[in-house]
């Protein structure tokens, strides 16, 4: 009988280190985070981080923590060594960040590892120098009392990890909300970091947690906040107790990003959890957009299981409904509370205007019967009508209708006469011609025309130079996601420059936004791109561009209720004939309604 060689075999100790840190060490955020902890588990009130490449090339984070010794800096990069837990029943009350030990032995598995360290009691510190879990070099140092870890080029020695790394932007967006979380839950810490040369945020300790807002995010964002603090009751154990601090509706972003969900003061990402602080706005806020805010959950240890998830980013909870109600309702009354606050203030305000104010006539009629017929060349020439109700005489849906308008409002070869009749209810253009009756949104037909105005060639506008340059301040994250992106705003006609740390100042803008709110505009730019980088499209810069111009188009377009004069309009109707794609704006909204004699003769019940 032959024979046969097993098939099963052991693994050489270094394979399976690598193997088991892709558990713990993911991405760039992975390591940072398991760093952060182990720097503030030691006490740690200074913490300086240095990035190249979105972590990829470089990680390196220096702490004034209590440091180590000789023989537990070099027993720290061994697996399975903690100081923080001896026996399992120790993980129902553990309040430090670690406990496992896995941490230094997963991240020296697969770096270019290097440990500097000195506790009080020693003079001379300790390098170590790690490759592929074996410590290749240690000699004593001269450095501070605490503790400087160094991981360059992630995944090195793990060719099928490394290419499943993200482009540089996104590890760095990923480093970037990891550091915010970490501030907001330490506020006794100073956080100063630096990607690629560049300091980019610099947190000194702080008392208030909206003096940490105010420095992650940006200064004007205070008077935005709201807080809340309520305690819930438990029969049968502790009660529970959440705390909040976020924005208004009036400051919202276009992602769930940053809101940051803390439990027992560990930063953890629970979908449940920003689900049900959202809902507390119950349809307060505008259609997609979210609050920015820091949620803290603080429940006995029995209730939650933060050891279910190998990086300690998830968390399960005994009573999950009971607490997604309690946050619902904690934000909902929160928010019922300021408004009627406001409320009150507006009436105080409207009842003292009303004593102290007259009416006044309007400056320009709304309705003038009497403008005379004008003649509009190109512009809307007998165009085609979609009928208001299907072939089968069914009423269309409005759905239904706008498609049918868009197919069909084609100009005619043929020119005629129109007459502009007027502006109704300082929103809709209102032109006659011999088919019957034009509609017009006049913010739908200007955002059009700046688009495409906007689209052909921004740049051959003159760009208008402000007389005072207008400054922005801006959170890191914006910052970093517009600056790449300069080129594109000067090649618009927007001139865009770095002033000093997280702001910009815009020195020029093309005459069509002269009066936005360049804010606002630069804003939601950055957002978008912040957005736009987590889509896999290879054409996503243009998609995004296309989306920036429309964004710019609709911001700077006249608005409903203003006020046009007859040369307003008439110019406005004008420069819609002009264009190709006139039958919607940018964001797919009709520009016009055409109701052709026959609709209307059908109406009054006039023709046969």
């Amino acid at each position: 009988m032959l024979a046969f060689m097993g098939k099963i075999h052991l693994l050489p100790p270094s394979e399976i280190q690598k193997i088991a840190a892709g558990e713990v060490v993911e991405r760039p955020a992975s390591v940072v985070k398991e760093l952060i902890e182990n720097a503030l588990d030691a006490g740690a009130t200074e913490i300086t981080l240095f990035f190249e490449a979105g972590g990829k090339d470089l990680i390196r984070i220096i702490d004034n923590g209590c440091g180590m010794t000789e023989d537990d800096a070099q027993l720290c990069i061994q697996n399975h060594a903690t100081s923080k837990l001896t026996t399992v029943e120790d993980l129902s009350a553990i309040t430090t960040f670690g406990f496992r030990g896995e941490a230094l032995a997963s991240i020296a598995a697969v770096s270019h590892f290097t440990l500097k360290t000195r506790s009080a009691e020693n003079h001379l510190g300790i390098t170590i120098a790690v490759e592929n879990s074996e410590i290749v070099s240690t000699a004593p140092i001269a450095c501070n009392q605490g503790t400087d870890i160094t991981a360059r080029n992630l995944f090195y020695n793990v060719p099928a990890r490394q290419k499943f790394l993200k482009k540089d932007e996104t590890e760095w967006r990923a480093l970037h909300q990891l550091i915010i979380a970490v501030a907001l839950e330490n506020l006794s810490c100073t956080f100063t970091v630096h990607h690629n040369g560049r300091q980019i945020l610099l947190c000194p300790s702080c008392t208030t947690l909206t003096e940490r807002m105010s420095q992650l995010f940006e200064p004007a964002i205070v008077p935005h906040l709201l807080s809340c603090n309520q305690t819930l009751e438990q029969k049968e154990t502790s009660p529970l107790t959440f705390s909040a601090l976020f924005t208004r509706p009036s400051r919202t972003r276009y992602d769930k990003n940053q809101i940051y969900c803390f439990v027992n003061r560990r930063w953890v990402k629970n979908h449940k959890l920003a689900q049900a602080f959202i809902k507390g706005f119950r349809n307060i806020l505008p259609p997609q957009q979210y609050p920015i805010g820091a949620l803290f959950l603080t429940l006995p240890h029995a209730e939650v299981d933060i050891n279910v998830h190998p990086r300690k980013e998830e968390v399960q909870f005994l009573h999950p409904i009971r607490i997604e109600r309690f946050i619902e309702e904690t934000i909902a009354t929160t928010l019922d509370n300021t408004v009627q606050s406001d409320l009150g203030a507006q009436r105080q305000n409207n009842f003292e205007y009303a004593h102290t104010s007259s009416f006044r006539p309007a400056t320009r009629p709304a309705f003038n019967p009497t403008m005379p017929t004008t003649a509009f060349k190109n512009v809307f020439q007998n165009y085609n009508a979609a009928p208001l109700e299907n072939q089968n005489n069914q009423c269309c849906t409005t759905e239904e209708c706008v498609h049918e308008q868009q197919d069909t409002l084609v100009p005619q070869t043929t020119s005629s006469s129109a007459r502009l009749i007027g502006q109704l209810l300082n929103t809709y253009l209102l032109v006659e011609n011999e088919d019957g009756l034009l509609l017009i949104d006049q913010h739908a037909a200007h955002e059009r025309i700046l688009y495409e105005l906007f689209a052909t060639r921004f740049g051959s506008l003159a760009p208008i130079e402000l007389l005072f340059p207008q400054l922005i301040p801006l959170s890191s994250e914006e910052c970093n996601a517009l600056l790449p992106h300069l080129p594109f705003f000067h090649e618009q006609g927007i001139e865009i420059e770095l002033f000093g740390e997280n702001r910009i100042t815009v020195r020029a803008v093309p005459a069509p936004l002269k009066n936005s709110n360049l804010t606002d505009i630069v804003r939601t730019a950055a957002h978008w791109i912040l957005e736009g980088f987590t889509l896999e499209e290879t054409n996503i810069v243009e998609k995004l561009y296309e989306k920036l111009r429309a964004m710019m188009a609709c911001k700077a377009a006249v608005k409903a209720g203003d006020v046009l004069s007859q040369e307003e309009m008439l110019e406005l109707i004008e420069k819609l004939g002009a264009i190709e794609h006139r039958t919607t704006c940018p964001h797919g909204r009709p520009t016009t309604w055409r109701f052709t004699q026959y609709d209307i003769e059908r109406f009054f019940q006039r023709c046969g």
